[in-house]
């Protein structure tokens, strides 16, 4: 099984949120890395993970999990 197009998404714009997500593709670790550009947000930003599971068969089963950016301290 592997995981690809791990992607952190922001729920206001629709557009990637202040982190890029990336998945090793050898240990399936998934890291975030800040966007350049972005500036800290001021209020917690609600956002979603999104990502492709790829099973033993090769079959492709999207995922969509709830995630907040939390504002910076």
């Amino acid at each position: 099984t592997s995981i690809e197009d791990v992607k952190l998404v922001s729920d206001g714009s629709g557009l990637p949120d202040y982190f890029k997500a990336e998945i090793d593709p050898t240990t399936n670790e998934l890291t975030f890395k800040p966007q350049s550009g972005t500036s800290n947000p001021v209020n917690d930003v609600k956002s979603h993970l999104k990502f492709t599971v790829v099973d033993a068969f090769g079959h492709k089963i999207p995922y969509s999990l709830p995630f907040t950016v939390k504002k910076a301290q």
